[in-house]
């Protein structure tokens, strides 16, 4: 009687696009003969639209989110294909042929040590692409500084305001959660890793992860 959040990430889930097509179908099978629902959502990093992967990016009933990292130099410093080439454009187009279908997704955003200055002008280059939702990450795989975090301090100030500016037509996750708090809005738990207890995370290998 409860609900199965289903969510494929990676590495990129829509290498293999036509497996995670067999998946949903066999949940959503599964599920429905335990009176049970079935959630989707997916992250990637926009560079797969073969037409398997544009069926299941632009699926109604699949939550999607998009890896972008704002501005073009930003996000061309750590996401390159084999070449070596950058895949900014490549993602742009992606989110432009979103818009054109009016399929609903956020924007995940990176921010590094490195990138971390060119926040705020990441957000807003995003948000005049057209996207509605942006959604900020904290790099924590890396090393982090007093300076890194005094140039990150300065950098969601910057955010905040370009954010307020833009309230009602556009979302940054951050700030979204501070408003709610400040006006009382009820929220759920802090997240937490729900290994063992309800959640798993799967390799295409069969390994376990939490």
């Amino acid at each position: 009687g409860g609900v199965l959040d289903l969510s494929f990430f990676g590495g990129e889930p829509l290498l293999e696009a036509r497996l995670i097509s067999s998946m949903i179908d066999f949940a959503q099978e599964t599920a429905a003969r335990s009176s049970v629902s079935v959630s989707l959502s997916l992250t990637t990093n926009g560079t797969q639209t073969r037409p398997d992967a544009w069926e299941i990016m632009t699926r109604p009933d699949l939550e999607l989110a998009i890896s972008h990292d704002g501005l073009p130099e930003a996000h061309d410093r750590h996401r390159v294909g084999l070449d070596g080439a950058g895949s900014s454009r490549q993602v742009e187009e992606t989110i432009l042929r979103l818009l054109d279908v009016e399929k609903e997704f956020s924007v995940i955003t990176v921010v590094r040590p490195d990138t971390v200055h060119l926040l705020s002008d990441g957000v807003s280059y995003l948000r005049d692409l057209g996207v509605r939702r942006v959604e900020p990450s904290l790099d924590l795989w890396t090393r982090w500084t007093e300076a890194d975090a005094a140039r990150l301090e300065q950098a969601i100030a910057q955010a905040a305001r370009l954010w307020a500016s833009s309230l009602s037509e556009f979302a940054v996750s951050w700030f979204d959660t501070r408003l709610a708090r400040l006006a009382r809005v009820p929220e759920t738990a802090s997240p937490a890793c729900g290994f063992g207890d309800g959640e798993i995370a799967v390799a295409p290998s069969g390994r376990l992860y939490p």
